[in-house]
């Protein structure tokens, strides 16, 4: 995985653990609810996210998603899962 993504999304898991840390599990759902779109999957919301990000990371990204016959969204789920459970 590229560092530089990981070490975003790494920030951005550790600032939604301090959020979590902070918040009661009801308040964390309702903002999940005003921000998110149903899902035709079972147990999952769709939740728009708007990534700036510098256009030689965004490159070097779809290059790797094409590589991996993945589309853009589906790598950075990934990343996204694979930091939440490192911790």
């Amino acid at each position: 995985m590229n560092s530089a993504l990981v070490a975003v999304l790494d920030r951005l898991a550790m600032a939604a653990t301090r959020v979590s840390l902070g918040f009661s599990a009801e308040i964390c759902r309702f903002a999940v609810a005003r921000r998110a779109r149903p899902s035709p999957l079972p147990d999952h919301v769709r939740f728009t996210l708007m990534l700036d990000l510098p256009r030689a990371l965004a490159e070097r990204l779809s290059a790797r998603a094409i590589r991996e016959g993945n589309n853009l969204e589906a790598l950075v789920l990934e990343a996204l899962k694979a930091s939440l459970e490192r911790g």
